[in-house]
């Protein structure tokens, strides 16, 4: 493990460590999410704490789910088990209106195009070339 003087990570083994990509953690940094512990002012280099892996990990589980990076930075700032929740309980509602609106949006679709089993092969109206659409649209 590489190891700086004082006892943090370089961000190359805290990315291992954390399974957080360097482009990842960089980005969480500028973000304001995961800050590193220091910043070497001549190479800018980030170097991270052992400690910091606990909210790489909330971070990854929540990027994991989608959550936004506002809210991320919400649970992680926040440290509170009812904050968590309710951003958790939120982002599930907007999951499952997404899922409903795209559930909608496919049936719609389908019943739209007439879709059925094909019972003979469909050509295209202008180019009499086979189409792979059940019901020759496009």
């Amino acid at each position: 493990m590489s190891v700086v003087d004082d006892g943090l990570m370089t961000i190359g083994t805290f990315s291992r460590a954390s399974l957080l990509s360097i482009k990842a953690l960089r980005a969480y940094h500028e973000a304001g999410i995961l800050v590193p512990a220091r910043i070497d002012p001549a190479t800018g280099y980030r170097s991270y704490h052992a400690t910091q892996l606990t909210d790489a990990a909330v971070i990854q589980r929540l990027r994991s789910l989608d959550v936004p990076l506002d809210r991320v930075r919400e649970v992680v700032h926040a440290r509170d088990p009812a904050v968590t929740e309710r951003v958790l309980t939120e982002h599930t509602a907007a999951m499952q209106a997404r899922l409903e609106d795209v559930t909608r949006i496919v049936t719609e679709l389908q019943a739209g195009w007439g879709c059925r089993p094909r019972t003979r092969r469909s050509t295209c109206a202008t180019s009499r070339q086979p189409t792979p659409w059940p019901c020759g649209a496009r």
